[in-house]
């Protein structure tokens, strides 16, 4: 398996860890109606099989419990993808976006020094809790809050005089490392402390995990960051897109 299919594996599972799997022969469906706005919450991914009943079953699966009937969908570059006409076939309207996926693949170099401590926590307090949700929103917060659990999950919390200031997740599958979650107090940003963090989640994969790590990420502020401490854009791109029906 090449490292394409590998990722694309990876993405398929990551959702695992923060929200409930119906797992079938055609593939997976997420769910969770306690945070029906969260799409990487409540989405299914078709793989094989009868691509058209699947689709029915999305739909009905869904609709069942009151969510919007999604579908994620990657495709390796030069593939055909049968899937799209079947979902467009039953009245998915599907929206392309670029897979903006990032393999760490040189050295962190020096961390800046932003006086911020680093430590891997197990459990989110409320005194987190509330920083996330003042700063990302309560789909953040409920997301995080399950999350923290998961026995592969490594979330990074920087405090400044013991009050959190960012924070950053490390989530091992399979041969990989996601990052993901990494989030800055909304009164603490502009400080160094998003660079500190990636940084300190660097260092942290590289003693405590080790394969190959890498990221998705869209803001052009973080994307620069990221080029910045060592993370290179997978060549060539994936295709990304998702499929809803309303």
């Amino acid at each position: 398996m090449n490292v394409l299919r590998e990722i694309i594996e990876t993405e398929i599972a990551f959702p695992s860890s923060f929200t409930n799997a119906e797992e079938r022969a055609w593939g997976v469906m997420y769910h969770n109606v306690e945070i029906a706005d969260s799409y990487d919450s409540n989405h299914a991914w078709i793989r094989r099989g009868d691509l058209r009943a699947a689709a029915r079953e999305v739909d009905a699966f869904y609709r069942g419990k009151g969510l919007v009937p999604r579908v994620y969908q990657m495709v390796p570059p030069g593939e055909a993808d049968p899937l799209r006409p079947v979902l467009e076939e039953a009245g998915f309207a599907i929206r392309v976006q670029p897979a903006k996926l990032f393999l760490y693949t040189g050295s962190a170099g020096r961390a800046p020094r932003a006086g911020v401590q680093f430590r891997c926590i197990r459990e989110a307090d409320a005194a987190l809790l509330d920083m996330i949700e003042c700063s990302d929103g309560l789909r953040a917060r409920k997301v995080i809050a399950r999350r923290v659990r998961a026995v592969d999950y490594h979330l990074l919390v920087g405090t400044v005089d013991g009050r959190p200031v960012t924070l950053g997740s490390l989530q091992s599958i399979g041969a990989f490392t996601r990052t993901d979650d990494v989030l800055t107090d909304v009164a603490e940003r502009g400080r160094g402390y998003g660079l500190a963090l990636t940084h300190a989640m660097i260092a942290y994969h590289a003693e405590h995990i080790g394969d190959t790590l890498y990221l998705y990420a869209d803001d052009p502020v973080a994307i620069r960051m990221y080029l910045k401490a060592g993370f290179e854009p997978l060549d060539p791109p994936l295709t990304w897109y998702w499929a809803s029906k309303g």
